[in-house]
């Protein structure tokens, strides 16, 4: 007997787990009406941006890529967000940042203390994924990605979605693993549907990073190792990597451990939205059925 498994977060009227601003909730309003006799109430939410919570990347979410794939979202066919999907184990990789945050996902080092700074900062480069690496994950789970139509990649990072705001460099949900230039282009050669994550972004974490953050204003080591990193690779490369040959992309996905290392029946299809220019993200409940 299979079992159903939602693979989402659910929306409620507050703010997602960001570091955006506070004003973009979800506000819940009621319009009552009438019509041939009868009164009805339609409900309606403001602030519901289709990049909130659990959702998916299109192409049209990096602009540069929106006039090579222009069609809107309801364009895509179904089959695209249904089918085989391996869950790769990449946990092990945000283990080796536990020593810097605690239990509660908050930055543990003291931001004054320029030496463990920029351990932690240095630490950073660890959360890449390469291709060798990526193979390894795909052999534990038992099936070559010519067989799958996507790929998820469990970070564990999702026990530490929160309804709440922070910096950009104080919470732990910021920080996971990211592919490198060879694991990404392993994806596209496998002409991939779609790719997710269980965290923020399948980014290096340093790209959240703008030289304004307390502990780079405090410690002038660390804004110099920060900006010579910034300078050194392409921002939003994994995005631009994927979705440049079409390949999507899940964020803020709720992945349990149990089916990690493990296929899973994947079902993610988004609102079937023809709006001309409908073609950045948009909202969905993606879930998995598993034997």
């Amino acid at each position: 007997m299979s079992q159903i498994i939602d693979l989402s977060h659910p929306i409620h009227q507050k703010p997602s787990c960001s570091f955006g601003a506070v004003d973009n909730m979800p506000s819940l309003s009621f319009q009552e009406g009438e019509a041939h006799g009868v009164s009805f109430i339609t409900s309606r939410i403001d602030n519901l941006h289709s990049n909130i919570c659990t959702h998916i990347d299109f192409p049209g979410h990096i602009s540069a890529l929106g006039a090579k794939f222009p069609k809107p979202i309801g364009m895509y066919a179904v089959d695209r967000f249904v089918g085989t999907v391996a869950v790769l184990d990449v946990s092990t990789k945000v283990s080796k940042l536990d020593t810097y945050f605690d239990k509660l996902g908050q930055l543990a080092v003291d931001v004054r203390d320029e030496r463990a700074i920029l351990n932690f900062l240095g630490c950073l480069s660890s959360l890449a994924i390469n291709r060798d690496e990526l193979k390894e994950c795909l052999r534990l789970c038992g099936r070559p990605l010519t067989a799958v139509v996507g790929v998820l990649f469990y970070t564990g990072r999702s026990v530490l979605w929160r309804y709440n705001k922070f910096e950009s460099w104080q919470y732990a949900y910021f920080f996971s693993p990211y592919l490198t230039h060879d694991a990404c282009q392993h994806l596209v050669e496998a002409r991939l549907s779609f790719v997710g994550v269980d965290s923020f972004q399948l980014e290096d974490p340093i790209i959240n990073f703008n030289g304004l953050e307390l502990p780079l204003a405090l410690n002038q080591s660390a804004r110099q190792f920060v900006k010579e990193r910034l300078g050194s690779i392409e921002r939003f490369s994994n995005h631009l990597a994927l979705l440049g040959h079409d390949i999507l992309i899940y964020e803020n996905l709720r992945l349990p451990p149990e089916i990690r290392n493990r296929l899973i029946n994947f079902h993610g299809v988004p609102l079937n939205m023809r709006l001309e220019g409908m073609n950045d993200n948009a909202l969905v409940r993606p879930y998995c059925t598993v034997a």
